[in-house]
């Protein structure tokens, strides 16, 4: 039986996308060799499962209803633009998201943690919630897009988060496909 790629997500309000996607293509200018995420696929990954059984399929859905129908609306904002690991050697481009209240590190770990129950392993590094909005892939013209990750800003108003979404990912040559399996609404 062939695995499933997934994953569990928040997907970024299509106001925040359109400003996400205009300092996107601003780096994209830089001519950086970098993979640049479309609009669509601009989302902050709460879990990463990876390739799961289809048999757990249902079993993620039930526990990620639970949580999320727990889980009151809660707002944050979308704040700075970064690199993982570093400046010195990105590998990861980003925008930041703050959520002062707690609620989305409290939500990270609950699902976290149920999905260790499930036989998905815990989450070792710290939780820094962003949307992605490419991946550098080698160092040409690296120096460009540094240049301009010093000046580039991005802070918005505070956006209220209304459901998660159950994903799957399907790695084609051109890249990821997403396809949304569920979307489970927070307690409103």
């Amino acid at each position: 039986m062939q695995k499933l790629r997934l994953f569990i997500a928040i997907d970024t309000p299509s106001d925040i996308k359109l400003h996400a996607g205009a300092v996107r293509d601003q780096l994209r200018n830089t001519a950086a060799d970098a993979r640049w995420e479309p609009d669509e696929k601009l989302h902050c990954t709460v879990k990463f499962l990876g390739d799961t059984n289809p048999g757990l399929v249902e079993p993620i859905i039930e526990t990620v209803q639970q949580i999320a129908a727990q889980t009151p609306l809660f707002a944050v904002k979308y704040r700075a633009v970064g690199c993982f690991p570093t400046m010195r050697d990105p590998r990861v481009v980003w925008i930041g998201m703050e959520n002062n209240d707690g609620t989305l590190l409290a939500l990270h770990k609950k699902i976290d943690e149920a999905m260790a129950t499930l036989g998905f392993a815990r989450e070792e590094r710290m939780f820094h919630p962003h949307i992605t909005l490419g991946r550098v892939r080698s160092r040409k013209n690296i120096h460009n897009l540094l240049t301009l990750l010093e000046t580039v800003t991005f802070e918005s108003e505070p956006a209220t988060l209304h459901e998660l979404e159950i994903v799957k990912s399907e790695l084609k040559s051109a890249g990821s496909v997403y396809t949304i399996l569920k979307l489970l609404p927070l307690k409103a």
